[in-house]
């Protein structure tokens, strides 16, 4: 597993290929966006909607990635598939653990403090 210059980046090996998530605004906006709720209402329709909430924000976070790196967009299927493989509970301690930790080499390339 390893993290990218970006926050919230998590990158880990499944089925034999480099698999991207990454969490923050644009993951929160399009789980938004898809299950059509407030960004106010985000915790609580994770924490009330169960495993479908869960894998729909994974899949999100897929999706950020992939936009952000300017690679193929996976689908909902693949990713389920990613979390069978790699494992729930395991991925979203990955996740939370790449949201809290600050990144150093982000810190180093970001702006200049003036």
């Amino acid at each position: 597993m390893s993290t990218d210059k970006y926050k919230g980046v998590v990158e880990i090996e499944i089925l034999g290929k480099k698999r991207g998530f990454k969490t923050g605004t644009r993951a929160a906006i399009l789980f938004c966006e898809q299950e059509k709720i407030s960004i106010n209402d985000l915790e609580a329709h994770l924490d009330n909607g169960g495993l479908t909430a869960q894998l729909k924000f994974i899949y999100c976070t897929a999706l950020a990635y992939s936009k952000l790196m300017k690679e193929e967009e996976p689908s909902f299927d693949e990713v389920c598939a990613w979390v069978d493989e790699f494992g729930n509970e395991k991925l979203q301690g990955e996740l939370a653990k790449s949201s809290e930790i600050p990144n150093s080499p982000a810190l180093e390339t970001g702006p200049e403090k003036v």
